[in-house]
């Protein structure tokens, strides 16, 4: 029975040194928050900030090129008997826009046969602020200036076959050929 005695106080001791030890760790595991209890509590979800609204921002250029339209006929004239003025379509309308500032110019290439260069002259109306007339294949028509926007205007094609200078036998019957160049450019 001693023995009994004594191996219940070893176990006596074991046990309470074990448990001095196991109270004295959760006392300084105490102080670093670490909580001693059954069943252990689950840690409370973690804190953080979101990124929410986000806001980036995209620059956009956009490029509008400068663009002209011009509309154009054709015109048909004719000397039809000595004494008169010319026939046909003398007035020719001209219309374009421009979504840009130009400078719009016309000049003549001049008919294919120089005499004919003298028989008629050229008139642009409702382009500029006053007529203005040209001789084909001699001299061009001042370019002028044009904001942005639509425009109308007529050319003209004047003569008289015969004049003091010449007897109406120096017109060359034939069909004589000449282009009218309209140039808009940038300005």
């Amino acid at each position: 029975m001693k023995r009994l005695s004594v191996w219940m106080l070893a176990i006596a001791l074991v046990l309470g040194i074990g448990f001095a030890a196991l109270a004295e760790e959760a006392e300084v595991l105490g102080d670093v928050g670490v909580e001693w209890c059954w069943p252990p509590t689950p840690p409370p979800p973690a804190e953080c900030e979101g990124n929410l609204p986000k806001t980036e921002t995209m620059d956009v250029t956009l490029h509008v090129v400068p663009w002209a339209e011009i509309s154009l006929n054709d015109m048909d004239i004719s000397f039809c008997r000595p004494g008169t003025f010319l026939n046909g379509q003398v007035w020719v309308p001209v219309s374009g826009g421009t979504n840009t500032k130009i400078k719009l110019g016309i000049h003549s290439t001049g008919f294919d046969d120089p005499k004919a260069n003298d028989w008629i002259t050229y008139g642009v109306h409702g382009l500029s602020f006053l007529p203005r007339v040209f001789r084909p294949g001699k001299q061009a028509w001042p370019s002028i200036s044009r904001e942005p926007g639509k425009w109308n205007g007529q050319v003209s094609a004047s003569g008289y076959w015969q004049t003091i200078l010449k007897d109406w036998t120096s017109y060359t019957a034939g069909t004589y050929e000449d282009t009218l160049v309209f140039t808009v450019e940038a300005r």
